[in-house]
């Protein structure tokens, strides 16, 4: 199948083979159910702004460095426990969703891929409102659209020679662990 330059017909055509239903089908479950993790993240983190805005506006730079901090620990200890219950529970959570088996095998296994990344993810969303808030936008973005782009991208192009059918199911995981790096950074 040619895969540059397809018109309109072909994509729908393309998108309504089984395999890729089948895939849109193992792989929907499991995003929602993180999604449910990353949406509670971001109303932390937009708690979390006002009070890193003031303080870094009074110039209390340690208050901000600390309130970041507790921010981190608070939201890496409840994504954890929240994750070590989801990998337990996987597949009963994807039966929720979907009761078909080979849907339940490959979904559970999203799913515990994607419960063992998504600590990563408090340090991301945190470090993307930190920036927005005391006023380091570019940064902010190149942070926030590393996992979206800039490293998952390559990753989906780079992975299914290496592991084939689980390509999907790692790529954005192996996206997220190397998006850590440049907020890394330290001042």
């Amino acid at each position: 199948m040619k895969t540059t330059a397809m018109t309109a017909e072909e994509r729908v055509r393309y998108m309504t083979q089984a395999p890729v239903r089948r895939l849109i089908l193992e792989m929907s479950a499991p995003t929602v159910i993180s999604m449910f993790a990353n949406s509670a993240l971001i109303g932390f983190g937009q708690g979390f702004q006002p009070v890193c805005g003031t303080n870094y506006g009074a110039g209390k730079r340690t208050r901000v460095r600390q309130a970041f901090y507790f921010c981190i620990r608070l939201g890496c200890g409840a994504v954890a426990a929240l994750s070590v219950l989801a990998f337990a529970f996987a597949p009963q959570l994807i039966q929720l969703f979907r009761d078909d088996a080979d849907v339940v095998i490959i979904g559970t296994a999203a799913l515990r891929a994607q419960c063992l990344t998504l600590v990563l993810t408090v340090w991301i969303i945190l470090c993307t409102m930190l920036l927005q808030t005391i006023g380091m936008a570019w940064q902010a973005s190149v942070v926030a659209a590393a996992r979206q782009g800039l490293f998952l991208i390559p990753v989906v192009f780079i992975l299914p020679n290496l592991l084939g059918q689980y390509r999907i199911i790692l790529s954005a995981d192996t996206a997220s662990e190397v998006r850590q790096m440049p907020s890394q950074k330290r001042r």
